[in-house]
């Protein structure tokens, strides 16, 4: 197994930020504004990261024995387990102990600190195990690796996760499986020699085992008492972190929380009929992942280059949350017409938005993929003077670990 795609199923989804479980969720973040002029109001970078995927090789079979369901010791009810990213089967919101809590340990041996963010994959990975019961089913490792790193949560907050992580292949159904201990604590409680006492809320300990083609573990078990020693390291960017930690694990229900609402649908500013489609060549661009610092490379495209070309368009209103936009601009950019465009989860309140998924491989700068097209309308703002708006694309490494958007001002004229 490449030891790239190993570290990469563990941080799945933290440069493509999906949501991961209860209370937790994707943000878009508008792009750095590189070139003069305005800056635009939304990048959908959000909805165009769902494309990027990876798959891991097969390993060994895990070590997982059955055996006797250890001592039950008393527990609290549950806990609230913090947003750490969207690393391996790392849920974060409210859970239960349905079937109380079980004794067992984990260590983790020289794992890297890292920076996800910079997509930078250290050289060597740290080891780590563990032995724990869950649910009358003992699981226990001592093969694994290990890696670590400082995450700022949404609330600003700082916390060091340490992951201990194997990957391997079901010898009966093929399926790859991923096992992972993490201990989650504040940054800012780390010291050689300091220990560290689970509450269940910004300290404890994660475990989750399942297909990683699933997007829930089949089982998931927490620590919200015992405690973590940190042995070795610091937490500067190419260090180690060490631990040994005992606490009580059990198997958690996670609280259902209801889905947030969707979004109003715009008022309906925006009426059917013939519009001249027009793009302003000035161009906004916003690099992250591998191509961090590549900014340059992608402000050289032009609208000619990019198939974003001024032209007759229709728009046919097919409900108050729903326009089809048709014409030669439209398919010269967007692929097939008609192009629907509608009100998202995925963009700002009173707009419409639509995306095209191109997959053109090798089609974009540096030897990226053109991944998608997007337009986004701003119905709140639409006049008599036409119908402001933003028009994009997507470009893609083809390991997925880099990643660009390209923006341009776009607007809808009578």
């Amino acid at each position: 197994m490449q030891q790239h795609h190993r570290f990469q199923w563990l941080l799945v989804g933290a440069l493509f930020p999906l949501a991961c479980g209860p209370g937790d969720g994707s943000t878009p973040f508008a792009p750095e504004n590189t070139q003069p002029g305005p800056q635009p109001t939304f990048t959908p970078l959000a909805a165009v990261t769902r494309l990027g995927s990876a798959r891991s090789e097969a390993a060994r079979p895990a070590t997982r024995a059955e055996g006797p369901t250890a001592r039950l010791s008393r527990a609290p009810r549950g806990g609230n387990a913090p947003n750490v990213g969207a690393r391996l089967f790392s849920n974060s919101g409210a859970f239960t102990f349905p079937n109380g809590t079980s004794p067992g340990v984990a260590h983790a041996d020289l794992a890297p600190v890292i920076d996800s963010q910079s997509g930078t994959i250290p050289g060597v990975l740290g080891s780590g195990g563990w032995d724990l019961n869950v649910a009358g089913t003992q699981y226990t490792e001592s093969t694994a690796e290990s890696v670590a790193e400082v995450f700022v949560d949404d609330t600003g907050t700082p916390y060091l996760v340490v992951s201990a992580f194997k990957l391997v292949m079901d010898p009966l159904t093929g399926a790859e499986i991923g096992t992972v201990v993490h201990v989650i604590v504040p940054s800012s409680e780390f010291g050689v020699g300091a220990t560290v006492n689970f509450d269940g809320n910004e300290r404890l300990a994660l475990f989750a085992t399942g297909d990683l083609s699933l997007p829930d573990p089949s089982v998931a078990a927490a620590a919200a008492t015992g405690s973590v020693t940190f042995t070795a390291g610091s937490l500067a960017v190419g260090d180690i972190v060490t631990f040994t930690l005992s606490g009580d694990f059990g198997e958690i229900a996670w609280q259902t929380q209801p889905p947030p609402p969707p979004p109003p649908p715009p008022v309906g500013n925006i009426v059917a009929g013939n519009y001249t489609l027009s793009f302003d060549p000035n161009l906004y661009v916003q690099c992250d992942g591998t191509l961090a610092g590549q900014d340059a490379a992608f402000a050289a495209l032009t609208l000619a280059n990019v198939g974003f070309s001024d032209g007759p368009i229709t728009v046919t209103s097919l409900a108050v949350d729903q326009l089809e936009l048709s014409g030669a601009a439209i398919s010269a950019a967007y692929g097939p017409t008609p192009f629907l465009v509608a009100a998202s989860i995925d963009a700002p309140p009173g707009t419409y938005f639509g995306m095209s998924e191109l997959n053109q491989i090798g089609a974009g700068p540096l030897g990226t993929d053109l991944a998608a097209a997007y337009l986004l309308l701003d119905d709140a703002n639409a006049s008599l003077a036409g119908v402001p708006g933003q028009a994009g694309l997507f470009f893609m490494t083809p390991d997925t670990m880099g990643y660009c958007s390209v923006d341009f001002g776009a607007a809808l004229l009578p």
